[in-house]
């Protein structure tokens, strides 16, 4: 429910009704309130998702320079993701759930889940650095923001999509991963000297009403 209404649309009450359950302060009871509740789902969501990023970004700042490919960096940004969005039972609504938080960040959720979340993007900013020394280290970390949210937001609407049905089926899932990281790894490699010459006032006016 949090994942499809957020979490300013949703009650206690309808949570415990989803869930079956008779006793309408049960939720309430169980996890002291509805911060109480955030803070279990997030803590759930960080021990599916803190070991897996820090295996994969492990092993690529064990690389040693030249060995190390901006595919392979958003490879590892979003695989952790996609792994959330198949596991079982409740892979998809716990990916959606998450997307709700980055959307909304909650002030009453722990703040060292969020020391958690910027710890792991400073550890991809660096490894975008590895790979590309030259990019400013503010467009870097624009980047693996982007790259970030943008997975999230994807996989989290991935059941409105033509290939919807490619969610029930992982080897197609691992597919759009590597179609995925072609998009990620185009944009963390992107900056200023790469772009072609354009009419930059042009562009800028095509955003200003």
């Amino acid at each position: 429910m949090l994942g499809e209404r957020g979490i300013s649309g949703v009650s206690l009450r309808g949570i415990g009704a989803a869930a079956g359950q008779k006793n309408n302060s049960a939720v309430a009871y169980h996890f002291h309130g509805k911060v109480g509740l955030m803070n279990a789902i997030v803590a759930e969501l960080h021990d599916f998702l803190a070991p897996r990023f820090d295996a994969l970004f492990s092993e690529l700042e064990s690389r040693s320079d030249g060995m190390l490919t901006m595919y392979e960096v958003a490879l590892a940004i979003a695989a952790p993701l996609f792994a959330l969005y198949l596991s079982k039972p409740r892979g998809e609504s716990a990916l959606k759930t998450l997307a709700k938080f980055l959307h909304e960040r909650p002030e009453a959720i722990d703040e060292t889940y969020w020391g958690t979340l910027q710890d792991l993007v400073t550890r991809a900013i660096r490894l975008v650095l590895q790979v590309r020394p030259r990019t400013p280290v503010d467009q870097a970390s624009l980047h693996v923001t982007h790259a970030l949210k943008s997975t999230t937001d994807g996989l989290a609407t991935l059941h409105n999509w033509p290939i919807a049905a490619s969610r029930h089926d992982p080897e197609l899932m691992f597919q759009l991963l590597l179609i995925h990281a072609d998009f990620l790894a185009g944009g963390l490699s992107a900056d200023e000297a790469s772009r072609p010459a354009i009419d930059i006032a042009y562009w800028k006016e095509s955003i200003v009403s």
